[in-house]
């Protein structure tokens, strides 16, 4: 598949557990081979629906492919009216507030 819009896209997401069982880590695997860790606050949904985040310590953009997009989905809490989503990561909730913009990673869970 090629993504023309963006250097790498993110082939998948799986999550590293603190001792509590709540995610610590989101580690990316990217269409390059490589892996690292997701920096969450650089999430962004554009007008298309498509999700974005920062990688290559924050220089490059990447497109997060379907499957990714729907394993980072089933790490998703959201409030039981589900008007505000957000990713458990290190004892905070960083919520998904709509196009082109992610807000906090000071919300204590």
């Amino acid at each position: 598949m090629d993504v023309e819009d963006t250097a790498f896209v993110v082939r998948s997401i799986s999550a590293r557990m603190d001792k509590q069982g709540k995610p610590a880590e989101y580690v990316l695997v990217l269409s390059d081979g490589g892996e690292e860790p997701l920096d969450p606050s650089t999430l962004v949904i554009d007008e298309n629906n498509v999700m974005y985040c920062r990688v290559k310590n924050g220089l490059e953009k990447a497109r997060l492919l379907r499957p990714a997009y729907y394993q980072l989905c089933s790490f998703l809490e959201c409030d039981e009216a589900g008007q505000t989503c957000w990713l458990p990561w290190q004892g905070r909730k960083v919520i998904l507030c709509g196009r082109e913009q992610v807000v906090g990673t000071g919300h204590e869970i």
